[in-house]
């Protein structure tokens, strides 16, 4: 179906002001920094599969995950188009383990205006540390360039 919303969770791991992201090496968003995350599976919950995620990118096991917010991402291009299910946990701050998906990297909250991340990705890691619930609706065109970030929440 054309343009219909997939489901999706991403985690942001913290440890205090830092946050442990993921350098991706796969499309899409190869090379920029991205928390973990991917598809809701069949019959899943989004905290079930934020659990899994994490379990599969990292091998870090999280028990309760917080939910933060949601980011709704529409383009004309049948395979972007997303509900993003936002979580948050503290993580111990060890060395980043290997992951098949990309490099994953600690960063401190100040290093973010920085780092090459998706124009969508600062907004939402500000509110994640302030505590501050979202909700966020994205439009890319079809050279995926954002037209609009509107925080609906």
């Amino acid at each position: 179906m054309n343009g219909l919303k997939r489901a999706a969770v991403s985690c942001i791991l913290t440890n205090g002001d830092h946050l442990l992201l993921l350098k991706r090496n796969k499309a899409p968003h190869i090379g920029k920094y991205l928390p973990v995350g991917g598809k809701i599976e069949p019959y899943e919950t989004a905290q079930s599969a934020v659990v899994r995620e994490v379990l599969e990118e990292t091998g870090f096991v999280i028990d309760a995950p917080i939910f933060c917010g949601s980011l709704i991402e529409s383009s004309p291009l049948d395979h972007y188009n997303w509900i993003s299910f936002i979580f948050a946990h503290e993580i111990p701050k060890v060395d980043p383990p290997y992951c098949d998906e990309g490099e994953l990297v600690w960063v401190s909250a100040f290093q973010l205006e920085h780092l090459d991340i998706p124009p969508t990705d600062l907004p939402i890691y500000k509110a994640v540390l302030s505590k501050t619930p979202f909700v966020y609706e994205a439009t890319f065109d079809a050279s995926m360039d954002m037209t609009s970030l509107i925080k609906l929440a």
